[in-house]
């Protein structure tokens, strides 16, 4: 049995992007340095979820400065490439100060729990026939009307199919129901483009049948783990490169 102890929407899906790069990170742990992105969309994420649990009050721009300036503090390794610890503060405080953005923001209403806290970053874990191990996972909000929502930055405006082939949105919506809580049918994306400093809206219905497909993906996952199969990304995306796979160097391809 490999020696993994949970399974996750981040790590389902790094599987399915490239095999070979999940077992350098998830296995063997070999060290790879933070990207700028990537501690922008942490940034972002708490700072929006500081604005709507503290009803509105922070200034948002200097929140997110804040919080920007932790993150980088914090990380011990960053590989900034092109960009700039000045750029990217501009750009999340130039997002900060959208209206769409705030006006977004101020439009979420929230539900709370039994003890009347709000429903952020709410903790799941069930099991899933098939896995030797546990489901688990962090939604962002369940919003006042019941549907479950989730924060994501994006590096440019999605297109339908990018809302309606999310692995993580009838996961959760598992996830949650396993809590007892009472589900809708309805899964809303909360998507800020970096590209426009804009938001946008994607909401879309999950059947159980998108449910069982999303389990039956994960099931493939485990299965290829727990057997050893660990192949090469066969994608010439633009994220199997030296400038963005942290495992170039160690990895087969690097030399093709």
């Amino acid at each position: 049995m490999p020696p993994v102890k949970h399974l996750s929407v981040s790590s389902v899906g790094h599987y399915m992007k490239c095999a070979r790069s999940w077992k350098f990170c998830y296995l063997d742990r070999i060290p790879s340095p933070s990207t700028p992105d990537m501690l922008f969309g942490t940034a972002f994420h708490n700072v929006v979820e500081a604005y709507i649990r503290e009803d509105h009050a922070p200034d948002l721009p200097e929140l997110f400065r804040a919080e920007w300036a932790q993150q980088v503090e914090a990380c011990q390794e960053i590989a900034w490439g092109r960009r700039t610890y000045e750029g990217m503060m501009a750009l999340g405080v130039r997002m900060c100060a959208s209206p769409d953005i705030i006006g977004a923001l101020t439009r979420m209403g929230v539900a709370l729990t039994a003890t009347g806290a709000p429903m952020i970053e709410h903790f799941f874990k069930f099991d899933i026939p098939g896995l030797d191990v546990p489901f688990l996972g962090y939604i962002d909000l369940v919003h006042d009307d019941g549907v479950i929502g989730d924060l994501k930055t994006s590096r440019t405006c999605w297109t339908p199919l990018d809302a309606r082939m999310s692995l993580q949105a009838p996961l959760y919506m598992a996830g949650l129901r396993s809590t007892g809580r009472e589900v809708g049918s309805f899964f809303r994306h909360h998507v800020f483009a970096k590209d426009r400093a804009g938001y946008e809206l994607w909401e879309t219905e999950i059947t159980e049948e998108r449910i069982a497909w999303a389990c039956e993906q994960v099931r493939a996952v485990w299965m290829g783990v727990k057997h050893g199969v660990f192949p090469p990304s066969t994608s010439m995306a633009w994220w199997c490169s030296p400038s963005w796979c942290a495992y170039w160097d160690v990895c087969g391809r690097a030399g093709s």
